[in-house]
């Protein structure tokens, strides 16, 4: 877990999906420190990088932020998911709590309105994804990693 205004944290995976059409929702990111929800943007304060799209439909990669519970804030990071296609999810917080979105190591974090998580908030790193029907979207996470580290914003 990370404090707001005490840490600075990232989270950065590689996935792949063999069918990922069948896989709806899925997100990865950070969220406050409460109990899961099986629902990824239901949680009242979180940031990821996910998709929300209905199946079968090609897999927009979106940018997601709620700040106590204020109302999701999604904007469309202009990259799109493939089937087997390997792509690097980051999520960077800094000491203040501004969140930066990162997806193979390129910033799309301009594609959203500036992020920040309220000062003192326990963060935890969370990916969660759910499979539509009975369909298997063999969703790999490759490599994956949660740090408190110092990196140049």
């Amino acid at each position: 877990e990370y404090v707001v205004g005490q840490d600075v944290c990232s989270f950065k995976a590689t996935y792949a999906a063999g069918d990922i059409t069948d896989l709806n929702p899925f997100a990865h990111g950070f969220r406050t420190k409460i109990a899961h929800n099986a629902n990824p943007f239901a949680y009242a304060d979180f940031a990821c990088i996910g998709i929300d799209d209905a199946a079968g439909v090609t897999k927009d990669i979106k940018l997601k932020t709620q700040l106590a519970s204020g109302g999701v804030t999604t904007a469309d990071s202009t990259v799109n998911w493939a089937n087997t296609t390997a792509l690097i999810f980051e999520v960077q917080v800094d000491i203040n709590g501004i969140v930066k979105f990162l997806i193979n190591n390129i910033d799309y974090s301009s594609e959203i309105a500036t992020f920040t998580f309220a000062a003192g908030a326990i963060l935890i790193p969370s990916m969660t994804y759910i499979v539509e029907g009975t369909a298997d979207p063999e969703l790999e996470a490759r490599k994956w990693f949660s740090i408190a580290d110092t990196f140049a914003y």
